[in-house]
């Protein structure tokens, strides 16, 4: 009975708990829908850009349009003129001057004046003794260059030279058809134009032969144009020849992360607003002949794999990817039991940080809790307040060295540590199935894909995975490969992954638009490693020379978006009444009998607080000691049996 009224009571106090809470969110919700247009990731736009020949038309005219701007160019008072067209490139100065004017000297004045504006050299005409022209045949880029670099046949399609183009190239490339009147029927070109990869030519087939038959005469045509990359393709019945003059682009050695290609609120509500639309950057990759931008919809593909051997850029791309989330409102809880290795400094947005074993243990514990708490609220939410999205910002849950930690329990003799592991896998698959429908994801890395580092269960409900570097491979498809790439990517994965060569780092393989592709991995600023330390800004260190003023500035940039983040509390972990002195020693297992203390003997503290005066969040002092990345940190007692050991020292 006393249970039962226990377990009542327990209850009673949830409902209420949740009951004030959905009734929060449903005020939230409210000014969520007043947030505001939030600054967006910028998008390239077709814009009407002013060519060479009409900006200095209008610079010419500019100057003639007042006295001084005329007497600026060397001319009398009195003097008029007038700029137009002069052919597709070219323009004409037509100028009148007073009677009397020594002509030459005004026109020569003129020229000088136009060089120095680097309108360009112009050609003089006398019409009589008080006009002249300026004529200029070509501004900006000759358009037929790029068909001069690529030789004189692709010269003479340009200038529509038919002798040598139906002689000496349809003719010989076995693209024409002789009718039985003697008649010889040739290609005609539809359109010239300049892509990517130099000249293109788009050609109308004569009746009689195919646009396959064509595309196969590859090698005819290379041989004719003198372009051993020349490309034929079919374009309906049209037949497309690339000269593939300009090299194909190639991935950069450095990608930097710009802030204005992400969403930037600045409010709490902002970030609620746009939670659903944030990603994870991930990279850029060839596309054809064109870099492509890569990036991860957490809402839409919810949790991660990462894995990558040390020295492959691993780090580097996940401090990129955070910070990333956090700009855009994202919050974020980390796992480095590399004691900050991984972040050496909390990021704007970031709520908690472990650094130890037992306490991502309860990391993980916490959001499987948090999750409950959403779907409980959520269920509220939809029933009595009719708000069907839960208005919270969504939670990213980065775990480094995930497979280490559970190697280390899988091979452990401990029948604890064996229960923990399994205890760790139920939580993780739980999180994976169940998180993303109320914003919780998870990112897991890992060095390896072995099965002890990264079980059956977690592997297969991951929705996105990269592996950084060169893959590691093993057998019966014990590899990164194996493990990660769905069986239809995996020979293409492998071939693509052999590929990449092992002092590359920051080049990784991931899938893209359903296929597996090579990246090159973004170059992120992440607070800790600031652009003007001392191996970012002296000329003379290594690290100077990898790290280009691009990237440099985008740090800066990046940095000072940081600033604007929404302010959150964070908060670390105290040990309860019933936490014993090694806590640090705790798992999720409860031992053979089900009492031994777990880590759920940690409780939340909350490491800052808000200051209802200004509107600002600022650190409760007492609590720095629950601060891993503070100095006054207290971690517990980590049990080394120092009794019997030799310390080496030298004297």
């Amino acid at each position: 009975m006393v249970e039962r009224e226990a377990a009542a009571d327990a209850r009673a106090v949830q409902d209420r708990i949740l009951q004030a809470e959905a009734q929060e969110l449903a005020d939230l919700a409210e000014r969520v829908a007043r947030a505001g247009a939030v600054r967006g990731p910028e998008t390239t736009t077709e814009t009407v850009r002013e060519t060479p020949q009409e900006h200095v038309l209008s610079e010419w005219n500019r100057a003639f349009s007042t006295p001084a701007g005329t007497a600026a160019l060397g001319l009398p008072g009195g003097s008029r003129g007038r700029a137009v067209p002069h052919g597709p490139t070219g323009i004409r100065v037509q100028i009148r001057v007073p009677m009397g004017t020594d002509l030459p000297a005004a026109a020569a004045a003129v020229q000088r004046a136009a060089e120095a504006r680097r309108w360009g050299q112009t050609m003089v005409a006398f019409i009589d003794a008080s006009r002249f022209t300026l004529t200029r045949e070509i501004v900006g880029e000759d358009p037929l260059t790029p068909w001069r670099v690529a030789g004189k046949t692709a010269l003479a399609v340009a200038t529509g030279d038919p002798a040598h183009v139906r002689r000496l190239l349809w003719e010989r490339a076995g693209l024409t058809v002789k009718r039985s009147d003697g008649k010889v029927l040739y290609p005609e070109v539809l359109e010239l134009s300049v892509g990517p990869r130099g000249p293109e030519v788009l050609v109308k087939l004569p009746g009689g032969v195919g646009v396959d038959a064509a595309v196969k005469t590859v090698g005819s045509l290379r041989s004719l144009f003198r372009c051993p990359e020349l490309a034929c393709e079919a374009e309906g019945t049209h037949l497309r020849i690339r000269l593939c003059t300009v090299p194909a682009e190639t991935l950069p050695q450095m990608v930097p992360l710009w802030p204005r290609s992400l969403y930037r609120p600045t409010t709490p509500e902002q970030a609620i607003a746009v939670g659903k639309r944030i990603a994870l950057p991930v990279g850029v990759t060839l596309a054809g002949d064109r870099l492509e931008r890569i990036e991860i919809r957490p809402a839409a593909v919810p949790h991660g794999v990462l894995v990558g051997a040390p020295g492959s850029g691993k780090s580097r791309w996940v401090r990129g990817a955070m910070t990333a989330w956090t700009v855009q409102g994202g919050l974020l809880a980390i796992g480095d039991p590399k004691n900050g290795e991984l972040v050496q400094d909390w990021l704007p947005g970031c709520v908690h940080i472990s650094t130890s074993k037992a306490t991502i243990f309860r990391l993980l514990l916490w959001a499987q809790v948090e999750m409950k708490r959403r779907l409980a609220v959520q269920n509220i939410l939809q029933r009595r307040h009719g708000i069907a999205d839960l208005p919270v910002q969504p939670i990213l849950v980065v775990v480094d060295e995930f497979g280490q930690l559970m190697t280390e329990l899988d091979q452990s003799t401990d029948p604890a540590d064996k229960a923990a592991r399994s205890e760790v896998e139920r939580v993780v698959t739980n999180a994976l199935q169940v998180g993303r429908s109320v914003g919780i994801h998870l990112l897991l890395i890992t060095q390896n894909a072995l099965t002890a580092s990264l079980p059956g269960g977690i592997a297969q409900a991951a929705s996105f995975r990269v592996s950084v570097g060169r893959p590691t491979e093993g057998a019966s498809g014990s590899g990164s490969v194996g493990r990660l790439f769905p069986a239809a990517m995996r020979d293409r994965a492998a071939e693509l992954g052999a590929s990449i060569p092992t002092d590359s780092p920051g080049l990784l393989l991931t899938d893209h638009r359903g296929r597996p592709v090579i990246a090159r991995g973004f170059y992120g600023y992440t607070p800790g490693i600031e652009p003007e330390g001392r191996e970012f800004s002296d000329p003379t260190h290594q690290k100077y020379q990898n790290l280009s003023a691009e990237i440099r500035e985008s740090w800066v940039q990046t940095r000072a978006t940081l600033a604007h983040v929404p302010p959150t509390i964070r908060f670390g972990w105290r040990p309860g009444p019933d936490a014993p002195d090694d806590w640090q020693a705790l798992s999720l297992s409860a031992g053979k009998r089900g009492d031994d203390p777990t880590v759920a003997v940690l409780h939340p503290v909350p490491l800052d607080r808000l200051d209802h005066a200004t509107g600002r969040v600022v650190p409760i002092g007492e609590h720095a000691r629950f601060d891993p990345l503070s100095d006054a940190y207290e971690g517990g007692y980590d049990p080394i049996d120092l009794t019997t050991h030799f310390a080496p020292r030298s004297y």
